[in-house]
């Protein structure tokens, strides 16, 4: 019976969207919102896309369930690992919004490690095999803007965050110094999957 739950509930994720599309235009907006507020216009594209993953997972950073760490690694695994990629990646290297994309990727595959019971190789796939869904759904909310279902109730929250000093020093924080720290904890990580030196 659980098994057989399980694998309704995957089914109904991958020919739905389920979850990913929720996730995704929920990050899309937010990503809206600070991109076209003051403090985003001063922000590079790396800090737009950590304070977009960190207001996503507010609740779970704020119940210990996933650290600042966990989204920086997140943010990281999304755009810089993905710059030096010649598989997984490679044919999107094109697509429009890609470091949102895949940052929005790793920032479902982080909430349902937290939220299912899941193994992480199942949640990876199932994230990769809802690819196209995630980035239709993060382009199209993009375009929409302001006249999203959701933009006010998720301009009102995030604006509440980027107007906090605690929160600016947080987003702050990962720099090009962070940057390259994580790219020297996974430096070797990154030289095995991709075959540099």
């Amino acid at each position: 019976m659980i098994i057989s739950n399980f694998f309704r509930a995957l089914k109904y994720m991958a020919t739905s969207g389920g979850n990913f599309k929720f996730i995704a235009k929920n990050i899309a907006t937010i990503y809206y919102v600070i991109n076209n507020s003051e403090f985003g216009k001063q922000l590079p594209e790396s800090q737009k896309l950590f304070a977009t993953a960190l207001c996503d997972t507010m609740a779970y950073t704020f119940s210990g369930k996933l650290s600042e760490d966990d989204i920086m690694e997140a943010v990281f695994a999304g755009t810089v690992i993905a710059e030096g990629s010649r598989g997984l990646y490679k044919k999107y290297e094109n697509m429009k919004n890609r470091d949102l994309i895949n940052v929005t990727m790793q920032i479902e595959a982080l909430i349902f490690s937290v939220d299912t019971n899941v193994s992480p190789i199942d949640i990876i796939n199932s994230v990769i095999n809802n690819r196209k869904k995630i980035a239709t759904t993060v382009n199209k909310t993009l375009s929409l803007g302001e006249k999203c279902d959701i933009y006010s109730v998720v301009y009102d929250n995030v604006n509440i965050w980027i107007n906090d000093k605690d929160f600016r020093e947080l987003v702050y924080l990962y720099d090009d110094d962070k940057i390259s720290r994580l790219r020297a904890k996974f430096g070797k990580a990154m030289s095995e999957m991709y075959g540099e030196n």
